[in-house]
């Protein structure tokens, strides 16, 4: 992912934003881990948006979507 990103900024043009959608952890490390400094991403990325929806535990049911 960072190889990507490092890309993708050296081909936009300097005025272009980059952002991401990022879960709650760490992002992956290329062992599947959270890592544990993001330096090398936060420099390369303009906006972080927190996506924490996969929280709710439990069956997706007509019941549970009335509750919505």
């Amino acid at each position: 992912m960072l190889e990507f990103l490092k890309l993708l900024r050296q081909k936009l043009p300097p005025t272009a934003k980059i952002s991401a959608a990022v879960q709650d952890a760490p992002f992956a490390g290329p062992d599947g881990r959270p890592i544990k400094d993001a330096t090398a991403f936060a420099e390369l990325v303009d906006c972080i948006l927190l996506m924490n929806d996969d929280y709710f535990q439990g069956p997706y049911t007509f019941k549970t979507i009335e509750r919505y």
